[in-house]
């Protein structure tokens, strides 16, 4: 998405300065808070990590790389959750899978 979090911020912060909501009635109209923003950055992050959807194992390598993230997002005090998908999300796949294969 970016190179930084920086850049993350200060395109969010772009994107709700526009005031969407104007434009668009489906846009909530909530106005950047930099004190709700300065307080959330306070706090440790709740994470899901989904090591296995159920339908495409990642390659060893990747598992590596994703561990080596959780643990260090531990580290640094954020909270992590296991993510387990539901029974659901190989049938939303193969819905996906199946419209994808129309339209070949």
């Amino acid at each position: 998405m970016s190179r930084n979090v920086g850049s993350l911020i200060s395109a969010a912060r772009a994107v709700i300065d526009a005031a969407p909501w104007n434009l668009d009635p489906k846009c909530c109209p909530i106005p950047w808070r930099s004190d709700m923003f300065a307080d959330m950055q306070s706090r440790p992050l709740t994470i899901a990590v989904m090591r296995d959807d159920g339908v495409v194992k990642p390659h060893p390598p990747i598992g590596r790389v994703l561990e080596g993230v959780v643990a260090k997002l531990r580290q640094a005090g954020h909270d992590i959750v296991e993510w387990i998908p539901g029974t659901l999300h190989k049938e939303c796949i193969d819905v996906m899978v199946c419209k994808l294969c129309s339209l070949a």
